[in-house]
């Protein structure tokens, strides 16, 4: 997953890190068309999201401007530290607003749209997973070359300076913006530790709801046993910012009671989730016993294609 400013990889690594602290249950009725997660599980990654982008909000930027903590991005993804941030989860109560772990900076949130992902693999093996955007559809509705130029100038925070301290999104001469895209490869393990080659790609459009789309695919593939096509198929949910949880709207009561499963389960102390359509656009390739498997969203207009 990608280092600062593209910092939707580091937020999906640090939520990941997080969740190898504690136990999530596998959904009890899982179907090939989707479905809902374990409510404690989906209340539990909604507030590791949270952390991760309660640092991530407060450092993630273009770090050749801004010195991240101890000088290095990935210093926030130390498992010691991971720990730590793990032992803030409660079972029971969702976190009012998540506060970044380390001396914070502030900054703004900023949503974006107009994202596409693909994952392939190539006749001789070759793994990649890719996340473009132009920021807003058309980006900046300028052309040159042939192609349409972004407006990703709209991620950086719009003021210097918040509550008197600087903002580590500050727009600047030369600065990369921030951005939440999160392509994502997982690589096997050999023996001796090292790294081995990759066995999925996955990925997702979806501006500020990118990490919980792919923290959501990954935890179904690698800890709950999905396949990458149901993975995709269920139920999106997660944190948005650090204070903000959201759940794809539209699925309803299974046993015909009122309001909706999943959203009633997680109601509770600390904020409630809000319904938001999350219109997720996940592509994935899982590499198995040399087979390769494929799932599309089907909430975009993407598909599977092999040959």
């Amino acid at each position: 997953a990608p280092d600062a400013p593209e910092s939707g990889g580091t937020a999906v690594l640090s939520a990941l890190g997080t969740l190898q602290n504690v136990e999530l249950p596998a959904p009890e009725t899982p179907s090939d068309d989707g479905g809902d997660p374990a409510p404690e599980s989906a209340h539990l990654i909604s507030e590791a999201e949270r952390l991760a982008l309660a640092d991530r909000s407060a450092y993630s930027a273009d770090p050749t401007f801004v010195e991240p903590p101890e000088g290095e991005t990935f210093s926030l993804l130390d498992p010691g530290y991971l720990s730590q941030r793990a032992a803030l989860l409660d079972p029971e109560e969702s976190m009012d607003s998540a506060e970044p772990g380390k001396e914070p900076a502030t900054t703004d949130d900023k949503k974006e749209e107009g994202t596409s992902h693909i994952s392939i693999v190539d006749g001789d093996g070759n793994m990649a997973s890719m996340t473009t955007s132009l920021q807003s559809n058309f980006g900046s509705f300028h052309m040159a070359g042939g192609f349409f130029l972004n407006n990703h100038l709209e991620n950086f925070a719009t003021e210097p300076e918040k509550n008197g301290e600087p903002v580590a999104n500050a727009l600047a001469g030369g600065k990369r913006p921030r951005t939440a895209m999160a392509p994502t490869m997982v690589f096997s393990a050999r023996e001796d530790g090292s790294i081995g080659k990759p066995f999925l790609a996955t990925g997702s459009p979806g501006g500020s709801e990118i990490t919980s789309y792919v923290v959501k695919n990954l935890v179904a593939m690698l800890d709950w046993g999905m396949d990458p096509q149901s993975a995709a198929d269920l139920r999106n949910f997660g944190a948005i910012s650090r204070s903000e949880s959201v759940v794809e709207k539209g699925w309803g009561s299974t046993d015909g009671s009122t309001g909706d499963d999943l959203v009633n389960a997680l109601d509770g102390p600390g904020p409630d989730p809000k319904e938001s359509t999350m219109p997720s656009g996940t592509a994935t390739i899982l590499r198995h016993d040399g087979v390769l498997v494929g799932g599309a969203d089907p909430r975009r207009e993407g598909e599977v294609r092999g040959g």
